[in-house]
Order: C-alpha cells, then sequence, then structure tokens
C-alpha cells in the first residue's frame, strides 16, 4: 500500500512528453529515472495534470501494475523489468501501419478468429465506416500550448466499432463477475487506476465474455502482468483498444476546432462551452462523473473530453506526421503507452480534441481509464 505520508508532486509536464529540446529532454530522462525509484519505494502521489485552482497540485494516485492485469494496482509491487518503468518495447515491424501480425506456428499470422461475437459485450457500440481526416492541430490553436500535435492526413481503411461511453465499474462487473478494485461505490462511473497493461487485459476480458479471440498476449510475471499486442489491431476481430488515429476520428466527429462543440474562449479557467461536453478541472469538484453526464459528439460519443484520461494502443512518437497516412500506429522507443482525453483535473488545452500524453505502460493511475475498439472488417 502506497505510504501516505509521503508525497511526490510531478507535474503532466514532466510524465508526460511534451518537451522536445535536448535540454527538456535530458531534464525528462532523468524526471522518469527518478521516478522510477520512487515508485520501488512505494511513494506512487504523482500529479497527472496542471494545478488545481488557488495553485494546488491536483494529485492524482499512481501506483504500477503488480499483478492485477484486470486494473488493480494500489497494493502492487513495483514493476521493474525490462524497458522504461519496467515496460517491455515494442518492436518495430514492417506492413501496415508501420505493424505486421505476428507470427505463430510455421510462421503463419495467428488465427483470427470469429468475426462475429457470440453474445453483445455490455455497453453501448457505435460502429464507424472508414474515412479520412485531418489530425492534429495548428500551432495557432486556441489553447495549445505543445508541440506534439503536427497537423497531418490520415486515412482509416478498416470500419471500426467504438464504445460510446469510457468502461464503467458495472460493465467490468457484468464481464469479470467481480468488482473492479478502484470500485467506490458509483456503478456508472469510469474504471480507473488502471495500467496500460490492465487496459489490455480488460478489452481481452471483453473478447473472452464475447466468444471472440483476444487481441493481446497476457501474462503474470514476478513483476506484474504484461500484455504485448497478439494479433495487429486490424487483424484482430476481438476488442482492443482504439488506436491513436481511431480515438482523435470517432472524437472529431467531422469536426476540426479545439472541441467537438466548437472554440475554447477561457484556457485558464472556466470556459463555458467546454462545461457542455467535459469534466475537468474547473467543473469536476476534483472527481470523475457517472458517464454520459455531458453532451455528447455528433457520432454519439460521450466523455471523449474529460473525466478520466483513456488508453490508446499506440506508443508514444512525438510527430505523428512522420508515421503512414494510411492507418498509423504509433511504436515507441522509450515504453510510453499515448493516452488521450484528459481527465477531471486537467485545464482546458489538456482535454482538447489534439492533445496527446504518454505514460510508462505499467502505470495505473486514478484519473485513467478506457474504451474498447473493435475492428469489423
Amino acid at each position: 500500500m502506497a505510504n501516505a505520508g509521503y508525497r511526490t508532486v510531478m507535474t503532466d509536464r514532466r510524465l508526460n512528453p511534451h518537451l522536445h529540446s535536448p535540454q527538456e529532454l535530458g531534464f525528462r530522462r532523468t524526471a522518469l529515472a527518478f521516478a522510477r525509484v520512487v515508485w520501488s519505494a512505494a511513494l506512487i502521489f504523482i500529479a497527472a495534470c496542471s494545478a488545481a485552482p488557488g495553485g494546488t497540485p491536483g494529485a492524482s494516485d499512481f501506483a504500477t501494475d503488480g499483478g492485477g492485469g484486470l486494473g488493480g494496482g494500489g497494493d502492487a509491487a513495483p514493476n521493474t523489468g525490462s524497458g522504461a518503468g519496467g515496460v517491455p518495447t515494442p518492436d518495430a515491424r514492417s506492413g501496415e501501419g508501420g505493424r505486421a501480425p505476428d507470427a505463430g506456428a510455421g510462421g503463419q499470422p495467428p488465427d483470427p478468429g470469429p468475426a462475429t461475437p457470440e453474445k453483445p459485450a455490455p455497453g453501448h457500440w457505435l460502429q464507424l465506416p472508414p474515412g479520412s481526416y485531418t489530425e492534429g492541430a495548428p500551432k495557432t490553436e486556441s489553447c495549445n500550448g505543445t508541440q506534439n500535435q503536427v497537423l497531418h492526413a490520415v486515412t482509416l481503411s478498416h470500419p471500426f466499432e467504438l464504445s460510446a461511453t469510457e468502461v464503467t465499474f458495472a460493465e467490468y462487473a457484468t464481464v469479470f463477475g467481480a468488482e473492479h478494485p478502484a470500485y467506490a461505490g458509483c456503478s456508472s462511473c469510469p474504471v480507473s487506476l488502471v495500467s496500460f497493461h490492465g487496459a489490455a487485459a480488460v478489452c481481452n476480458g471483453y473478447s473472452k465474455y464475447a466468444g471472440l479471440t483476444p487481441c493481446y498476449s497476457c501474462q503474470t510475471t514476478a513483476v506484474g502482468t504484461e500484455c504485448v499486442e497478439a494479433l495487429s489491431p486490424y487483424a484482430c476481430h476481438g476488442y482492443r483498444l482504439p488506436t491513436e488515429a481511431e480515438w482523435e476520428y470517432a472524437n472529431r466527429a467531422g469536426t476540426s476546432t479545439p472541441i467537438f462543440n466548437g472554440d475554447i474562449v477561457n484556457c485558464s479557467g472556466f470556459d463555458v462551452g467546454l462545461d457542455q461536453i467535459a469534466w475537468y478541472l474547473f467543473n469536476a469538484s476534483g472527481g470523475a462523473h457517472p458517464v454520459a453526464g455531458k453532451q455528447g459528439n455528433a457520432w454519439g460519443f460521450y466523455d471523449m473530453s474529460g473525466n478520466v484520461w483513456e488508453w490508446t494502443h499506440d506508443g508514444y512518437v512525438s510527430d505523428r506526421s512522420t508515421l503512414p497516412t494510411l492507418n498509423p500506429i504509433g511504436v515507441s522507443s522509450e515504453g510510453l503507452r499515448v493516452m488521450r482525453g484528459g481527465s477531471y483535473n486537467c485545464t482546458p488545452e489538456e482535454v482538447r480534441a489534439a492533445h496527446r500524453s504518454g505514460l510508462p505502460a505499467s502505470i495505473a493511475a486514478s484519473n485513467v481509464g478506457l474504451r474498447c475498439a473493435r475492428t469489423l472488417d
């Protein structure tokens, strides 16, 4: 259990790689190295976004994923395996989106299994056709203070479905037959305190519940549960985390503004337009809220801005314009996975559609959750 008598406060700017000068990158690597020492001492209180009103850091509970695999980790031992923060770094492979299906026995790709669920997964699922859009944001966009959102064209050639809401504690209990360790009485609130590995395992649970082949291979080791890609996202018929490109495509719903309902007028306080669609620093009262409590976008997705961060399938790449235009998937050289959407303790800048953030895959936070996706062809 984390020692509440010790508190390490780190800014989102340090954990999330928005810094790109050599001096800043060196500082970030030093900070991450220090953070790993802190985690090993079970000091897991770290600020995930910016300061709360009055300058008090909006701290979030972080923990390494120590074997829960399904999102647990508050009492976990630190993950000290290979890679940044104990996270194995995926290999870069050629093929569509920069990755190809892993070979199975005899060098053949693994069997993707049935394409149709035996029974529906819990929640409300929205199907999206293939399409093209412009990902990222111009430097002149309202509240854009980062440099990792380069405008570039993206084409998604596969239809997919995505949950209309973040995975809730009630849905988790339906799939796994037990409460999530972070459950605190709000069954319609989003699941939180989940690492990337835990989020991947949740989507695997959805696949098994629906009678589909899991998209991730998860193993419990001495240092915790680790999940790696078993099939590429477009070869797998089971549930998985959305790619970063799919996530922004669904968030924007055909728009190109900072948030799907328009511009942000106030970047440093309460914003009327943002209040209509998001739980964030200036209206959330310091915690997550039941899903779909705010206005959804034109395609029917809720809480794409705020409430809790959402893990995506991608590894963190600073400049996504360097990836293929067709079905891009980032592969990180630093063991970081991408979170999107911001959370209840984030500023207007951090809940914009284009905002991106990276975190070591073994770290779970009380303001980070997920929603699952599935390829339909």
